[in-house]
């Protein structure tokens, strides 16, 4: 998907050229158009922010939390 809006020139024409590639029925609707990023907050309330932080696995280097916790809330900022 980022491929193709950096060659598209923006990430609706990605989005559109995606979708004729794979036929897609229907309509895709983006949750947002702004670029945001995904968080989430931790059973003890602790938020972590962005994909490679939330990863629950003990394979990642990258987490900031507590690992034995399950994910209580998802938002984007």
């Amino acid at each position: 998907m980022t491929a193709l809006a950096d060659i598209k020139g923006d990430f609706e024409a990605g989005l559109d050229e995606i979708c004729r590639m794979f036929e897609i029925k229907g309509e895709v609707l983006p949750v947002t158009l702004e670029d945001v990023h995904l968080g989430v907050r931790m059973e003890d309330g602790t938020e972590v922010i962005g994909e490679k932080n939330i990863e629950v696995s003990d394979k990642n280097d990258f987490a900031t939390h507590n690992l034995d916790q399950n994910i209580r809330d998802a938002f984007l900022v």
